[in-house]
C-alpha cells in the first residue's frame, strides 16, 4: 500500500495526500498519551490485523469522544511509512475519528 501512494507523488497544494477511511476499527488498548499531547491508538480490524495509529494534537482533539478500549470507531487517516531503529512499518496518521455506536 505505502508503494502505491509512494507512487502518487510528490504532493503538495494541487495534489494532497490521499485519505483512506476504515471502518469498524477496534481500539485494542486505551491511547497512550505523547509529550501530553499527542495520542498513539492501537487498533484491530474485522481480520485481526493489528494497526498503529497517531493522531497529532488528539488529546485536544478527542475531547469530545471517549476512545475506550474495545470502541469501535471509523477512522480517516493517510498513510506513511514509519522507520525507527532500522525498522519500517506501515504508521496511520489520523486525520479526524468517529466513534461508532
Amino acid at each position: 500500500m505505502l508503494e502505491q501512494v509512494k507512487s502518487l507523488e510528490p504532493f503538495g497544494a494541487g495534489n494532497p495526500k490521499p485519505v483512506f477511511l476504515t471502518k469498524g476499527l477496534l481500539v485494542r488498548d486505551t491511547p497512550f498519551v505523547m509529550k501530553d499531547k499527542h495520542l498513539k491508538l492501537m487498533l484491530e480490524d474485522n481480520e485481526r490485523r493489528r494497526f498503529e495509529a497517531v493522531w497529532w494534537d488528539g488529546v485536544e482533539r478527542s475531547k469530545k469522544r471517549t476512545l475506550n478500549t474495545g470502541s469501535r470507531i471509523e477512522l480517516a487517516y493517510t498513510a506513511e511509512a514509519n522507520n525507527w531503529q532500522g525498522n519500517t512499518r506501515l504508521q496511520l496518521v489520523v486525520e479526524d475519528i468517529r466513534v461508532e455506536e
